[in-house]
């Protein structure tokens, strides 16, 4: 929080509520299954089930884990590979696929710098609608996200 608000330029705390709130947003906007980065920031359990044995993609690209149960808990035969968009497991009965999964540290400094400028983006520009000029969120962000973007098939 120290980083951001220094970044904004904000040495108050009658802010700090709003400010957590746009990290949050911000953070939730990249991250995850819907997030818009396509993948996992920082370290987290993802679940799919199969209804049948098969080969599927991983829907992140960022796997360092896998579990795979059928529904009695019992693990299921599975081979995992990957390729030049992410992973790809086959499966020999319809299982739960647990998978741990994150993006790589190297690329922590860019999600960062991109929740910082989508922050102070929202921060000075706190309405939807205004009398004045709109404002599109700052370039650097389209282009800090555009290699970081996983892309599915």
């Amino acid at each position: 929080m120290t980083d951001l608000k220094a970044h904004l330029r904000v040495d108050v705390q009658d802010e700090d509520e709003l400010i957590q709130a746009y990290e949050a947003a911000a953070v939730s906007h990249l991250d995850g299954w819907r997030g818009v980065l396509g993948r996992c920031i920082l370290e987290q359990e993802w679940a799919v089930t199969y209804e049948e044995a098969g080969c599927y993609r991983l829907p992140f690209p960022d796997v360092s884990a896998v579990t795979v149960l059928d529904a009695a808990d019992a693990e299921v035969s599975y081979e995992l590979t990957s390729d030049a968009i992410g992973w790809v497991i086959e499966i020999e009965a319809p299982a739960t696929v647990t998978m741990t999964c994150a993006m790589p540290s190297d690329a922590l400094n860019a999600v960062k710098m991109i929740v910082k400028l989508m922050v102070a983006h929202w921060y000075s520009h706190r309405e939807a609608v205004s009398d004045g000029s709109f404002s599109e969120l700052p370039l650097a962000v389209d282009a800090l996200m555009r290699p970081l973007r996983s892309v599915g098939v």
